[in-house]
């Protein structure tokens, strides 16, 4: 098979943006480390004790066997648990370089990102990755330790994608091995990296190439190990859901493609305008809406379906490009398949953490077509970077303590009697028992 490739909307990287690559990815580790300052304040918080703060893999002799063998060390993120139980011995139990840690994945994530959209030829490439990396909608992958599994798997993942971006130009095999083994790497940081094959398969269509036998056998690892993982995780997660004894986010089919469809417009609705971020969102009642329901989901396929007959048109194209990797990156937290987490909500800021940049390059790149005129580019730019990273720096107080993230997650969603729960539970502890009472109450009253 021939690894010829259609050079219509790519770009080759010229010299000048050789010459500057490190100074472009120097800024961006720059904003992304001020942008999470506040961050290094924090502590830990809900699921922290799961994975790491009472997870026994972390002190046990077998630790690592524990991690790697077992589903009852916590879920099944082995090499994410490997990078904590590594961590635990570095500084044990404090919580500063933990979140460094987490930043500075992030701003490496982030650095990634501009090379792989410098390679794909999209314009504005940096503005675009520096918007993904201070999007208030990450932060929760960010100020929140636990979430460690998106900024390492997502690390994991852009490498992957750039080892097989330089595969397919440079067809030398330790990239093609090198993406296979950062793919393998990211599933076991975070199965819902599984999207990885369904993101080539777009590429590989929005680049005009043409696979042959050779590239399809080439593909298949990447497809088996997808599947192994997918299975694996979704064992995982009915295990879960049967120990928690509480079926009531099971969903008919015609029910889980509603629910698909509101939370495709709900991730972009974040994306575009990120207020009123809160950590669990009310869950919506889907079997109640009615017929109105599923006009998200109409809205959907209406525009997909004006893409596709339209993408002859380069800017079109383009666009299907974009919005397609965001719905495929939002796959796995669809509703498509059962996800513990549902039964406190439908979506979360974490689930679009690999999703969000697919609509953001789409934004900028048409930004940047609008705008003729390069300073105004920079000026519109540089007000909105500015204004999301002050929004991101305000979000990460939000995650200072237990306490503090369950009154701010009240005060947002005050429907939520897993945050009234452990918020009872939080000031029982501190021994602030009438408070507490209060607190339990409310609970029951929200969920008898």
């Amino acid at each position: 098979m021939s690894n010829r490739v259609v050079p219509a909307p790519r770009i080759q990287m010229n010299n000048t943006w050789k010459e500057r690559r490190w100074v472009a990815a120097g800024l961006l580790v720059l904003l992304t480390v001020v942008t999470y300052l506040p961050a290094l304040r924090n502590g830990f918080i809900w699921d922290d004790d799961d994975h790491l703060t009472a997870n026994q893999a972390m002190t046990a002799p077998n630790g690592l066997r524990l991690i790697w063998s077992s589903l009852a060390v916590s879920r099944y993120y082995p090499l994410t648990l490997t990078t904590f139980w590594v961590q635990h011995r570095l500084w044990r139990l404090h919580p500063f370089p933990y979140h460094a840690v987490n930043i500075l994945l992030h701003a490496a994530g982030a650095v990634l990102l501009l090379l792989i959209l410098r390679q794909l030829g999209a314009r504005g490439a940096w503005v675009a990755a520096a918007i993904w990396a201070v999007h208030p909608v990450n932060v929760e992958s960010v100020a929140w330790i636990t979430e460690l599994k998106n900024a390492q798997s997502g690390l994991l993942f852009f490498l992957s994608l750039l080892f097989w971006l330089r595969f397919r130009t440079r067809s030398k095999a330790r990239w093609y091995w090198l993406a296979l083994l950062c793919f393998t790497g990211a599933l076991l940081s975070k199965p819902s990296t599984v999207v990885l094959p369904a993101g080539l398969l777009l590429i590989a269509w929005w680049r005009g190439e043409r696979w042959q036998r050779v590239d399809v056998l080439r593909f298949i690892p990447f497809v088996v190990v997808a599947v192994g993982m997918s299975a694996l995780t979704i064992v995982e997660q009915r295990g879960h859901i049967l120990l928690s004894g509480e079926l009531g986010w099971s969903l008919s089919i015609a029910q889980r493609l509603a629910l698909a469809g509101c939370d495709v417009w709900f991730y972009a609705g974040k994306l575009l305008c990120p207020l009123n971020l809160s950590f669990v969102y009310p869950r919506w009642e889907i079997d109640k809406a009615g017929p109105i329901a599923f006009l998200p989901l109409l809205g959907t396929v209406g525009i997909a379906g004006a893409l596709w007959a339209c993408r002859g048109r380069t800017a079109v194209r383009a666009g299907a490009f974009g919005l397609g990797y965001f719905v495929i990156a939002l796959l796995p937290v669809l509703g498509f398949v059962n996800v513990f987490y549902f039964r406190y909500s439908f979506v979360a800021d974490h689930f679009q953490y690999l999703a969000g940049c697919g609509v953001i390059t789409l934004v900028v790149s048409g930004g940047a077509s609008v705008l003729r005129q390069r300073a105004m580019r920079a000026v519109v730019a540089g007000i909105v970077i500015a204004v999301l990273g002050i929004l991101s720096w305000q979000r990460c107080g939000a995650f200072h303590d237990v306490e503090t993230l369950w009154r701010d997650t009240i005060a947002k969603n005050p429907s939520c009697w897993m945050a009234e729960n452990n918020l009872g539970n939080t000031l029982f502890q501190a021994g602030k028992v009438s408070d507490a009472i209060g607190h339990f109450e409310q609970a029951l009253k929200l969920k008898p």
